[in-house]
């Protein structure tokens, strides 16, 4: 097989998202009380009922936080990754407007990327707020 730069783009934004929504998962599941635990168990829930009526809810707030997180770093590693091994692409744009000194173009494709990561931010916590009613999240606060 063929080693091709879509796939490397794709390796590197992948392996940028993973780590931020690794970590905030393995945070959340990691902060569960253990009494919360230990109060399921002796009420007899074990495997994957004491995993969705316990850590999954309660790991919940670090996961989203995580898949934020995510959604900013996979922007960069975008980012990275088209203005090192791209021939296309709005990164890729801003690095060869950059060498050709044409700021116009590259503070469009700039504000772009901006708008884009804005945009998939509000996105994710608009789903967020619509699947789950119950999460305050962040409070509105500017945008």
């Amino acid at each position: 097989m063929v080693w091709h730069r879509r796939n490397a783009k794709d390796f590197v934004v992948t392996w940028g998202v993973t780590f931020p929504l690794w970590l905030n998962t393995h945070a959340g599941v990691s902060e569960v009380e253990r009494e919360y635990v230990w109060a399921a168990q002796s009420l007899g829930a074990s495997g994957w009922r004491l995993y969705s009526e316990i850590y999954i809810p309660r790991a919940l707030p670090f996961v989203i936080a995580g898949t934020r997180m995510a959604i900013a770093t996979g922007f960069f590693a975008l980012a990275a990754a088209e203005m090192v091994g791209a021939f296309r692409g709005i990164a890729f744009r801003i690095f060869y407007s950059y060498q050709f000194f044409r700021t116009d173009k590259m503070m469009v494709a700039i504000l772009t990327i901006g708008l884009l990561s804005i945009v998939s931010d509000r996105l994710f916590v608009y789903v967020m707020r619509w699947l789950l009613p119950w999460w305050k999240g962040e409070e509105r606060v500017g945008i």
